[in-house]
């Protein structure tokens, strides 16, 4: 399945209680809350993906293979380990860090929409996107 494209985010559910939960300070949750423009970018290179996300405040990039460990800084600046992997038309990421840290991002491509799941203990996010390009 050809995942790549840019994509526009389109609603959010619940994202400031994930934030709150992961440790999202107050002023860095209400940022990103109130970004409404932030942009999906996923490219591939031979076997290598590059997901980059792009908001009005900050750029956050990561390059992958799929099934390979890679580090990467999120956008509030934590530093974790994350693996991808690619199930029919779902992107799986698992981020893990310090203090036993783990969620998951699970990027559900249907035509031309991308439905992330944020999950982090019992809190479940969600953020939809429209495909632009």
């Amino acid at each position: 399945m050809d995942i790549t494209g840019r994509y526009q985010l389109a609603s959010s559910e619940n994202f400031d209680e994930y934030l709150k939960e992961i440790g999202v300070n107050f002023i860095k949750r209400k940022l990103a809350s109130a970004m409404d423009s932030a942009t999906v970018e996923i490219t591939k290179t031979g076997d290598e993906y590059h997901l980059k996300t792009v908001t009005p405040v900050k750029t956050s990039e990561v390059k992958f293979v799929l099934n390979e460990t890679v580090p990467e800084k999120t956008m509030d600046d934590r530093d974790v380990q994350s693996i991808f992997t690619l199930d029919n038309n779902v992107l799986k990421q698992k981020q893990s860090g310090e203090k036993g840290f783990e969620s998951t991002i699970d990027r559900e491509f249907n035509g031309n929409e991308m439905t992330a799941t944020i999950r982090y203990k019992n809190v479940v996010a969600v953020r939809k996107y429209k495909k632009i390009t």
